[in-house]
């Protein structure tokens, strides 16, 4: 009992200081958004999957908002139910979000149906398909069933800053360095068909995915 109730005011406690540690970074740092005109368009039933690799997680919470102009609509985000997931699910609640437990490796059946029945009553969601554990830059399925099921599109996005530090984790995980810019680049939505062959429309969302991804990485180079 003592210990579990020492890890969970660990995991609390923790995921409150980084909440407010990454709201303090986001409001310094300067969004520009591309693209993402097409997110406004008044549809019935207009909920949205973004997709962003594992290494930009660090940057998302802050650029929600900004992105789809709205305050009213939601997002849950998929994240690990491992003990660095819980930490990043307490943090996002700061910006307004909120987070389904699983992934590729641990939960990842009651994952789906669970990120489904939230697509279904209207909100967004956010997914990194090749976390928790990589392979880096590469699309597993997991996205891919979930938008077939719900039958929503999905939006590959580009983040990047020009200022940051790395990690040494598996991904090299980006984190925005204060008073940075930043760029959020919206890549054309990849539909999702229930009788689509999984395996084809896995590899045009990671294409996409690399397509944006580079477009955010040089954007500075013209500039």
């Amino acid at each position: 009992m003592g210990n579990r109730l020492g890890k969970f005011l660990k995991v609390y406690i923790g995921g409150l200081v980084l909440g407010v540690i990454l709201k303090l970074l986001h409001s310094s740092i300067r969004w520009e958004y591309i693209d993402n005109e097409q997110l406004s368009q008044k549809e019935e039933n207009s909920a949205v999957i973004f997709s962003f690799w594992h290494n930009r997680i660090a940057m998302m919470p802050g650029i929600y908002r900004g992105l789809v102009q709205s305050s009213v609509r939601r997002c849950y985000a998929l994240i690990s139910l491992h003990g660095d997931g819980r930490l990043i699910a307490d943090a996002i609640k700061f910006f307004g979000l909120r987070s389904v437990g699983g992934s590729s490796t641990k939960g990842g059946r009651a994952a789906v149906h669970r990120l489904v029945e939230k697509a279904k009553k209207g909100f967004d969601l956010a997914i990194t398909p090749d976390g928790p554990r990589g392979p880096k830059y590469h699309c597993k399925s997991g996205v891919i069933a979930v938008a077939q099921i719900a039958e929503r599109r999905v939006f590959p996005l580009g983040v990047a800053v020009d200022r940051f530090w790395r990690l040494g984790s598996w991904d090299r995980m980006i984190i925005p360095k204060p008073f940075a810019r930043g760029v959020v680049i919206v890549g054309k939505p990849v539909v999702m068909e229930r009788d689509g062959v999984r395996d084809t429309l896995r590899t045009e969302l990671e294409e996409q995915m690399h397509e944006v991804t580079k477009r955010a990485d040089t954007f500075w180079d013209s500039v």
